[in-house]
C-alpha cells in the first residue's frame, strides 16, 4: 500500500510512533486535515514549508526520533519537485498520474490511501513560488483565521495559503516576551515544571522564525535562552554561538555566551566571550565580574584578583561581585578548591 503526497509532507513510519502513542497518538494530534496513513507509513501536508518544519520540531519535542542522517524516523517530502530529505533507504517515492505517492521499502504500492477528495488526475492547484518570486508578486492582504490571503499582483488573483500557526512576525512578538519574563541565568535553576509546557511551544515558534528568517540573530538569541531555560545548556550554547556569528559585537550574545559557558566548563571560551563584552562596554561592573570568574575557572588567579577588585571599584555596593571577590580570593589563598563549573560555586 503507498499514502499520496501533497505539498509538502511530513512522513513517518507507523512503528517510530511509540513516543507519541502509537499511530493513534499521531492522528490525535489533529494538526491540519490532511492525516492520511497506511499498515506501515502515516503523514500530515503543509502549504507553506515553514509549517512543516516547525512540525517536525514538536515532534522532536514530543520524543520522535528526527535526524539529518538514514535513521531518522521521518522524512521531510517536498511534492512539488519529488526530494525527500534526508535520504533514507526505507522510504520509496514514485510519481502516480499528475500526483506523486511514498510507500515504505519492501511493501507493494497496489493501493492508495489520501485524505478525502484527493485525485491524482486533477492538474494540482498549488503553485508554488520561490521566495524571491513571491516577494515581487505577493501583497498580504487579510488572514482569516489559519488561512493567509495574498494578492497576486501579475495576475489579479488572491491566494489562499493554510497554516498551522501565527504570523512570523506575530509568532516572534509573543515568544520574546515570554522569554523575557521567564529568563534563567546561568547557574540558577531550571525553569519551574509549571512552564514547561508554555516554553515548548515558544521553541517551537522560535524554530518556525529561525527558519524562515535565518539572518535574524535575535531569533537565535531567543531559541537558545528557551532551550536555555527547560535545562538544554548545550542547544541553548549552540544556538547563541549561531546568535554570535550573525552579529559580533552584541553584549547581550557574548555575556549570556561566558555565562553559559561557565555553566558548561568551557573556560577558555568563557574567557573569550567575556573579554569580548567588556571589550564593548568597558565601564559595566556586571560584565567585568563575570570576566573575574571566566578567569578563575580558566585558572588565571593574577587576572582573576585583579578584575574581581575592578568590578568592586566600579559598583561597591554590588554583592555579587563583592561574592565574586571573595571567593576568588579564598581560591588564590588556598581556602577552597579552583570551581571548573557555576554549580561548583555552591
Amino acid at each position: 500500500m503507498a499514502i499520496a503526497l501533497e505539498a509538502f509532507c511530513i512522513v513517518v513510519r507507523i512503528s517510530g510512533l511509540e513516543p507519541l502513542g502509537g499511530l493513534e497518538g499521531f492522528q490525535a494530534l489533529a494538526i491540519n486535515g490532511t492525516f492520511c496513513h497506511d499498515e506501515d507509513l502515516a503523514r500530515y501536508s503543509f502549504m507553506d514549508r515553514s509549517d512543516a518544519v516547525g512540525f517536525i520540531g514538536d515532534l522532536q519535542l514530543r520524543g520522535l526520533h528526527a535526524s539529518d542522517d538514514p535513521s531518522t524516523d521521518l522524512v521531510l517530502v517536498d511534492a512539488f519537485d519529488g526530494n525527500a530529505q534526508p535520504l533514507c533507504d526505507w522510504f520509496q517515492m514514485a510519481e502516480y498520474k499528475k500526483s506523486r505517492i511514498g510507500w515504505l521499502t519492501g511493501s507493494e504500492p497496489e493501493t492508495i490511501s489520501a485524505p478525502q477528495g484527493w485525485n491524482p488526475e486533477a492538474e494540482s492547484r498549488i503553485y508554488r513560488m520561490s521566495n524571491e518570486e513571491a516577494a515581487k508578486r505577493l501583497k498580504f492582504l487579510r488572514r482569516e483565521n489559519n488561512v493567509e490571503v495574498f494578492l497576486d499582483t501579475e495576475t489579479g488573483e488572491e491566494l489562499f495559503v493554510g497554516r498551522t500557526g501565527l504570523p512570523l512576525d506575530q509568532m516572534f512578538e509573543e515568544a520574546r516576551d515570554f522569554v523575557f519574563d521567564n529568563l534563567r541565568q546561568p547557574g540558577e535553576p531550571v525553569s519551574c515544571d509549571d512552564v514547561q509546557p508554555e516554553f515548548r511551544r515558544v521553541i517551537e515558534m522560535l524554530q518556525i522564525f529561525t527558519e524562515r528568517r535565518p539572518q535574524v540573530w535575535a531569533g537565535f538569541w531567543l531559541l537558545g535562552k528557551a532551550w536555555h531555560a527547560i535545562g538544554d545548556s548545550q542547544r541553548g550554547y549552540e544556538l547563541l554561538q549561531r546568535a554570535h556569528e550573525l552579529e559580533k559585537t552584541n553584549t547581550a550574545i557574548t555575556k549570556e555566551l561566558a555565562g553559559i559557558c561557565l555553566e558548561l566548563g568551557h573556560s577558555k571560551e568563557a574567557v573569550v566571550y567575556a573579554e569580548a563584552a567588556v571589550a564593548e562596554v568597558p565601564d559595566d561592573s556586571d560584565l567585568i565580574g563575570n570576566l573575574a570568574l571566566a578567569y578563575l575557572f580558566d585558572g588565571r588567579l593574577t587576572e582573576a584578583i585583579n578584575t574581581a577588585a575592578a568590578a568592586v571599584r566600579a559598583s561597591p555596593d554590588d554583592p555579587v561581585n563583592q561574592a565574586v571577590h571573595k571567593t576568588v580570593n579564598e581560591v588564590r589563598l588556598g581556602r577552597r578548591p579552583q570551581p571548573k563549573r557555576l554549580v561548583d560555586l555552591g
